[in-house]
């Protein structure tokens, strides 16, 4: 009976730390999204050298072009730079 509880409650931390990590991933990429907005030249060098994880670098220019904060030139740019 304990082996059945431990095996449920890995599951769980499994399943936890899964949904933490999409979270964060989220997190991070509405942040430099956002980072574009306001600092798009110290922003910029993170996705160029694709310096984050492919979901969350996609993610953040998905974003990014969603935002009316950046002109149509840098969406441009950054629909250039997305990772296949």
């Amino acid at each position: 009976m304990w082996i059945i509880g431990q095996h449920v409650t890995n599951y769980r931390r499994v399943a936890l730390r899964s949904i933490l990590k999409n979270y964060y991933r989220l997190f991070a990429a509405w942040f430099f999204a956002t980072a574009f907005a306001k600092q798009w030249d110290a922003t910029l060098p993170y996705i160029e050298q694709h310096r984050l994880e492919k979901d969350t670098h996609n993610k953040t220019i998905q974003k990014a072009i969603e935002s009316f904060r950046i002109t149509d030139e840098q969406k441009a740019l950054l629909k250039t730079l997305r990772v296949k």
